[in-house]
């Protein structure tokens, strides 16, 4: 059995209308001064700016990879966005999902390798196909990086 365990999306860091970020929302100056705090507390030994730099670059791009697979979810016209489900006792995020069809995508923009992160979530998606009696047919399909 499929379940679905997740809440709903999170909504963008920034808010439409306005253009201000909210209070403690990703790329918000309290978010990162938590994220400036967590990562000296595990020991990070670069400077501020450097540190700041690479958050920064990292905040735009997942906001551009949201903004991604918003995109491709209204094009599909099914599913719920960030849907998290028990995939033999292991919780796997989809990016989209219809859990009662039993149908997922995992969205990827831009480059991908074989890091350890990509391998853990083909293995479970190959253990999420087996638990449902599905097929993959497509599910591990490249989609060109839109620019």
């Amino acid at each position: 059995m499929i379940d679905d365990v997740s809440t709903p999306g999170k909504p963008p860091a920034v808010a439409p209308a306005s253009g201000k970020i909210p209070a403690g929302a990703p790329g918000s100056a309290e978010h990162k001064a938590l994220r400036w705090q967590e990562y000296k507390a595990r020991g990070g030994d670069w400077s501020f700016e450097r540190w700041e730099k690479t958050y920064e670059l990292n905040m735009e791009r997942a906001t551009k990879a949201y903004e991604a697979v918003n995109k491709y979810h209204g094009q599909l016209g099914w599913g719920k966005r960030e849907v998290t489900i028990d995939v033999e006792g292991v919780p796997r995020r989809l990016d989209i999902a219809d859990v009662a069809r039993q149908r997922g995508v995992e969205y990827k923009t831009g480059y991908q390798s074989r890091t350890q992160d990509n391998l853990w979530e083909i293995a479970r998606d190959e253990a999420l196909v087996k638990q449902g009696g599905g097929t993959s047919s497509g599910c591990l399909r490249a989609r060109p990086a839109s620019r």
